[in-house]
């Protein structure tokens, strides 16, 4: 399979808005997985039937679960109340004066969450330099070893860039 095919196939998983945010940014040019393109294309990609930039809602409904069972102690994790109140300013376009927060999700043809990346998008004062500030990355334990978190810091670097390109600006993704 080839790049393009290996785009092609990904891009067809996208949620409307991650679809919307990802037009102009090669999202495989930031993948670099410790598993060969042929296992992503049998393996990683087959398992995943969406790719959504998760709402207060979805996060709710489909991921808290796996991400307070991913961090079960209390110190260790962010409240999921605080989570949700960002995600839905975010999605309200409340927080357009703060650095951009996401949740990057993958989830399973049961509709059941395999795993997540939850972020801030950084942009340095010296303008040339997004950096995406990675929280929490977690899989789900019977998705793990099969490329999922490699995707999933693929699409982090992904959505920091058309973030940073949003903003008008060249900037290189750090």
């Amino acid at each position: 399979m080839t790049h393009r095919e290996r785009e092609a196939q990904l891009k067809s998983k996208l949620d409307p808005h991650l679809s919307d945010l990802l037009t102009h940014v090669d999202i495989l040019s930031f993948y670099h997985p410790r598993i060969t393109p042929e296992q992503t294309a049998s393996r990683t990609l087959p398992q995943v039937q969406l790719v959504e930039l998760v709402s207060a809602e979805n996060f709710a409904e489909h991921y808290d679960a796996l991400y307070e069972s991913s961090f079960s102690i209390d110190a260790e994790r962010e409240s999921s109340n605080l989570i949700i109140e960002r995600l839905k300013d975010e999605f309200a376009g409340r927080r357009s004066h703060l650095q951009p927060y996401r949740i990057v999700g993958l989830r399973d043809h049961d509709d059941e969450a395999i795993g997540a990346a939850q972020f801030s998008v950084l942009f340095l004062k010296n303008g040339q330099h997004a950096v995406p500030y990675l929280q929490y990355i977690y899989v789900d334990e019977k998705h793990r070893g099969q490329g999922h978190a490699d995707l999933l810091h693929a699409l982090t670097l992904a959505v920091a860039q058309a973030d940073a390109e949003r903003r008008g600006e060249h900037i290189t993704v750090s």
